[in-house]
């Protein structure tokens, strides 16, 4: 995990379905995160509670990927996470 967390304005990233296919909905409502930005060897998250260690170490183990964080608050996690996952067409798992 990196430690360079800092503050993100979820209206400048650009979310395509197989950013959002890292993540799938069950784990993004659970761990209250966000797929952000991705490379070949990490998936950079938004998240809620950037503390919450636990779920960082779940969600590294169970998307087998290094992530790194960033900062969102709850409004903008809940307007987003309604409009990708749950208003959109796109399927990322359960």
């Amino acid at each position: 995990m990196s430690s360079d967390a800092y503050y993100l304005d979820l209206s400048k990233v650009e979310f395509t379905p197989a950013l959002l296919m890292c993540v799938p909905k069950h784990l993004a409502r659970k761990y209250r995160v966000l797929p952000v930005s991705m490379g070949p060897d990490y998936l950079c998250i938004a998240m809620v509670h950037p503390s919450d260690f636990d779920a960082i170490d779940a969600l590294t183990h169970i998307l087998k990927r290094e992530i790194r964080i960033r900062v969102i608050d709850e409004a903008q996690f809940d307007t987003f996470y309604r409009r990708l996952y749950v208003d959109s067409n796109v399927d990322t798992g359960r």
